[in-house]
């Protein structure tokens, strides 16, 4: 039976640099670079089946992601008072962050490991759903700016905010 050659292909974070061997059924086993530096060897089926994606490094990566996450969502959910004011048009209170708050927008900021500061409300919404909401702003449905309740927020343009603002009479008259 012929072997199909599948140096230089990727497979995940593995690149197929040659053919090893076989394995005692006498499928081909590859030889691998993983992009961390380390090497793997792998049987086609493996790759192919996307058994096989990388030395391990990338387990361990999800691993020590998720308990990094793990860490700053605790870091994150001591700082907010989940017994705040329930506000008008609301049923449930509003979760007040209790850390830094910017004198001039009033909204709340988290301290990331690597120094860079984020809207509470904004790492509240994405530690609650998974959503990195991106260039899309995280609107307040309850008008309080340090709130965190994930039930108060929701995703939209500036348009959508705008419109929000003007419906619930909070626009300047002219």
């Amino acid at each position: 039976m012929s072997i199909i050659n599948l140096a230089g292909q990727r497979f995940g974070r593995l690149e197929v640099v040659s053919l090893h061997g076989r394995n005692r059924h006498h499928d081909a086993l590859w030889l691998c670079n993983c992009d961390c530096g380390n090497t793997k060897i792998a049987s086609i089926q493996h790759l192919k089946g996307g058994w096989v994606k990388s030395c391990g490094c990338l387990e361990r990566d999800r691993i020590e992601q998720a308990r990094t996450l793990e860490a700053i969502q605790n870091r994150f959910w001591k700082k907010v008072n989940k017994d705040g004011p329930t506000m008008p048009r609301m049923s449930t209170p509003c979760w007040e962050w209790q850390a830094d708050i910017s004198k001039r927008t009033g909204y709340g900021r988290f301290k990331l490991s690597d120094g860079r500061k984020v809207s509470a409300h904004r790492m509240a919404y994405f530690l609650t759903t998974g959503d990195d909401p991106g260039k899309l702003l995280v609107c307040h449905a309850c008008d309080n700016r340090p709130c965190c309740n994930p039930a108060h927020l929701w995703k939209g343009t500036h348009l959508d905010n705008s419109h929000d603002m003007v419906k619930k009479g909070r626009s300047k008259k002219r």
